[in-house]
């Protein structure tokens, strides 16, 4: 389920962002982030905030790193496939979101950029289908992979950019049956 702050819903209207502030959160509701531990798809989580160095916390669904290979990322030298976030000290953040420094206005990292639409790569289309979902990347918007080997700071445009820390309810998930609304099962919150 998505909530949203009401006090903030005008300013991201008059903005132009709140159409990417909405799919940014239904990404999460339908798996993106919020499924990866479960699944075993999410390799090296930040466990502490404290860490150093933190782990290079990585997706290693096989349709999303072709899809980052495809976008520029296969010259990455200085980490795993598909880098995830590992540097916030926020919860809601970290292990959910592709890595700020890499993907930097991708839609499904942890910040929101001024100055235009944050797109919905291939390789967050891909990672849904390493969730198991049927996908098609016709609609995907063209991207490529800004810094394949990171970048110190948020990437372009720090100043414009919109922290969606803390957007990540770390909470368990049911299954539901769909013809009876029975819970069929309970999996563990998945944030690493």
């Amino acid at each position: 389920r998505m909530r949203f702050d009401v006090a903030d819903l005008d300013r991201l209207a008059q903005s132009g962002r709140l159409e990417d502030v909405i799919l940014h959160e239904m990404g999460h509701v339908i798996g993106i982030g919020t499924l990866w531990s479960t699944l075993g798809l999410l390799q090296d989580p930040v466990q502490d905030t404290a860490q150093s160095p933190r782990p290079d916390t990585h997706f290693t669904g096989p349709l999303a790193i072709a899809a980052f290979d495809q976008a520029g990322g296969a010259s990455r030298t200085s980490g795993q496939k598909v880098p995830v976030e590992n540097q916030s000290n926020s919860f809601g953040s970290l292990n959910g979101h592709w890595r700020e420094s890499t993907m930097d206005r991708e839609l499904m990292t942890p910040f929101l950029d001024g100055g235009g639409r944050n797109p919905l790569s291939p390789i967050t289309v891909q990672s849904l289908a390493d969730l198991g979902y049927a996908v098609s990347t016709t609609d995907t918007d063209a991207f490529t992979v800004p810094f394949p080997n990171g970048f110190p700071g948020l990437g372009s445009d720090s100043e414009g950019k919109i922290p969606l820390i803390d957007d990540i309810l770390w909470m368990p998930l049911r299954v539901v049956d769909d013809s009876s609304g029975r819970i069929l099962r309970i999996l563990p919150a998945g944030g690493g």
